[in-house]
C-alpha cells in the first residue's frame, strides 16, 4: 500500500505506522492466495482450506464475497482483502451511481445483475463513488 504524500519517503516508521491505521480503518485482512493465485480488484472468497480465491455468483460455496483484492499475488503468496470502504481502479469504466455486483465469472465485478440460476447468488458489492471509485457495501441477497 502506498502512504500518503504528505508523509515523507525517507520516513519509513511514519509510513509503516499510518499504513497500519488504514488497514485497520478499512478492515483489511491478511490471508494466504489460493493455488492459482488471485488478482488486483476482484472479488474474493475464503476457500475450504482458508486461502483468498476469486468468488463467483454462480454457486452459493463461492459466492460468500469477503472483499476486493487489493494487489495481485501468485498461489501461496501473502494477499490482502478489502471488506470495507473505498477503494479506486483506473481501469475500471462504470458510471458514478451504478449498483456492482458479483459475477458469474471468478471474481468479476458487474453493474449488470447477472442471471440466476438454480444454486445460484445475488451478491451486491457495493455502487460506484465515481467511474473508478467503488464502495464496498457486501450485502449477499437471496434470488
Amino acid at each position: 500500500m502506498a502512504y500518503s504524500s504528505e508523509i515523507a519517503a525517507g520516513d519509513t516508521a511514519l509510513a509503516t505506522q499510518y499504513n497500519n491505521l488504514r488497514k485497520d480503518a478499512l478492515g483489511i485482512v491478511d490471508l494466504t492466495a489460493a493455488a492459482g493465485g488471485v488478482t488486483e480488484y476482484l472479488a474474493a472468497y475464503v476457500n475450504g482450506s482458508g486461502e483468498a480465491a476469486h468468488a463467483n455468483a454462480s454457486a452459493a460455496g463461492t459466492a460468500d464475497v469477503k472483499g476486493i483484492i487489493v494487489a495481485t499475488a501468485a498461489g501461496a503468496a501473502a494477499c490482502q482483502i478489502q471488506p470495507r470502504g473505498e477503494i479506486t481502479n483506473a481501469g475500471w469504466s462504470f458510471s458514478a451511481g451504478d449498483t456492482i455486483w458479483l459475477d458469474t465469472s471468478a471474481g468479476g465485478l458487474t453493474a449488470t445483475p447477472p442471471s440466476i440460476v438454480t444454486g445460484a447468488q445475488l451478491v451486491k458489492i457495493g455502487w460506484m463513488k465515481t467511474a473508478t471509485t467503488l464502495v464496498i457495501n457486501i450485502e449477499k441477497l437471496t434470488p
